[in-house]
């Protein structure tokens, strides 16, 4: 079975709870269409082109590279954001009295092909989507969530643990597999170039880095490592607080199907596997059915008390307390505590049978269209589909 072999494949499309307005407001809304690219290089080339800073433009969410997708931009009305390049094209679509953020954004509409498959495979995608379409599946964050971690080591978790010098070397020197390999060698030079501050410096691509890296040839005492630390980009300080929430989270979630999903089984990860479910019986009293996770933070969100128990258990074997989420000395960014439902149901879930693969002769292919709410990944619906437990 295969997925997004061509981008078309994966076609994905927002949806918002926001007003629009055709007479002039706060804030002009635009439609971002992309074909194969990253939605931040999308909205840079946008912004760039027409003199736009790029905190100004505000976005409910990112959505993937390797597909066709639609979403939404906000820009304060004073600026214009109009763009036409290859492969992707922003154009305005009405006004608004809020700027864009992931509260407005309700949720996605996907249409997905699936090829290269098997009679075995086609199967049990059929047997998958019948669970699925009654069941709904485990919500886990997919591993999109953790494309800035490798090896298992986590930014966050060091800098909770006070090993603020491991902290920074994960930032400089880790490798990810999907890295060119020259930027591997880089990353290598570096971890050698450890302590070696000038030398840091001129192994540094941007102008954080170099700043990091004289920070810390002038002083690399605690308070020059906090300040070091401080200098890094807040959107990369963010990225790496979420994921790992969202390793903690599908941890918790991962006990809680042992404990209540049937016919369990497991699916592998790049961080970590993911076991789902094939049932969730006694139907509608499954406790899992309407379980609430929150994300760990220093201050949870309300939970039960089944759930937390499950939580501490997992804070306990990564040897972490919830105090110490409480970074005082981190204030550009800190772990905030959500609620999110430990499974998902998609909508209007339709398939309309299994057709010739005219890319891979002899095999077949299947496309299927459904409304996900927002916080679920449709790569975590196929993974729950994909094999028969």
């Amino acid at each position: 079975m295969k997925i997004k072999v061509l981008p078309e494949d994966f076609q994905v499309a927002e949806r918002l709870d926001l007003p629009l307005s055709a007479a002039p407001g706060a804030y002009s809304i635009y439609r971002l269409k992309k074909r194969d690219w990253n939605t931040l290089d999308a909205i840079s080339s946008a912004a760039r082109e027409n003199g736009v800073p790029l905190t100004a433009v505000g976005y409910g969410g990112k959505k993937d590279r390797h597909a066709v997708t639609e979403q939404f931009l906000s820009v304060p009305s004073r600026y214009r954001l109009d763009y036409e390049s290859r492969n992707v094209s922003v154009t305005h679509e009405g006004y608004a009295a809020d700027y864009l953020s992931p509260f407005h954004l309700v949720g996605n509409d996907f249409r997905l092909t699936v090829r290269d498959l098997s009679e075995t495979e086609a199967r049990s995608l059929q047997k998958g989507l019948e669970r699925v379409r009654r069941w709904g599946f485990a919500n886990y964050f997919d591993d999109q969530r953790f494309g800035g971690v490798a090896d298992g080591a986590f930014l966050a978790e060091r800098l909770i643990r006070g090993e603020l010098s491991g902290a920074l070397q994960l930032f400089f020197c880790t490798a990810h597999p999907e890295d060119p390999a020259p930027l591997k060698a880089l990353k290598a030079m570096r971890r050698q170039s450890w302590g070696q501050w000038e030398k840091l410096a001129a192994l540094s691509r941007t102008r954080e880095e170099r700043e990091i890296a004289r920070i810390l040839g002038r002083d690399s005492s605690r308070q020059g490592l906090l300040r070091a630390l401080n200098a890094v980009p807040r959107e990369e300080l963010s990225m790496a607080f979420s994921a790992y929430q969202s390793f903690l989270w599908n941890a918790t979630l991962f006990r809680l199907v042992q404990l209540y999903g049937k016919e369990t089984f497991a699916v592998p990860g790049k961080i970590a596997q993911t076991l789902h479910f094939g049932s969730l019986e006694p139907e509608g009293a499954n406790p899992l059915t309407e379980a609430l996770i929150p994300t760990e933070a220093g201050k949870l969100a309300p939970v039960e008390e089944p759930v937390r128990r499950i939580m501490d258990e997992v804070l306990e074997g990564r040897k972490v307390r919830r105090a110490q989420f409480n970074m005082r000395e981190f204030r550009r960014t800190f772990f905030k505590s959500f609620q999110r439902r430990a499974v998902a149901k998609p909508k209007n879930l339709s398939f309309r049978g299994f057709e010739p693969d005219e890319l891979y002769p002899g095999r077949s292919r299947a496309t299927l269209e459904f409304f996900l709410p927002k916080s679920s990944y449709a790569t975590m619906l196929l993974k729950a589909l994909a094999v028969v437990p």
